[in-house]
């Protein structure tokens, strides 16, 4: 229901700070998820979220059974 690229934000921001810093994330998300994001013009600013550490990941369907139920993502991130 809100910003992809700031929910995203303020979830790092959260991890950094228990952590003490990111050495790596992989992430799963949703296709939807993606879709959303360039559709709101907001790669750059997602994108940019991740610069300080490598990210490996990439986009499914979701949890879909008979039809999508949510724009998930799911984030390891590595001290």
């Amino acid at each position: 229901a809100g910003s992809v690229v700031d929910d995203t934000r303020r979830a790092l921001r959260e991890r950094r700070k228990e952590l003490g810093s990111v050495s790596a994330i992989v992430m799963c998300g949703c296709l939807l998820r993606e879709i959303q994001v360039r559709n709101d013009d907001q790669v750059g600013g997602f994108e940019a979220l991740f610069g300080e550490a490598p990210v490996l990941g990439f986009s499914s369907y979701g949890e879909i059974y008979r039809s999508v139920v949510s724009q998930s993502a799911s984030l390891i991130v590595f001290a």
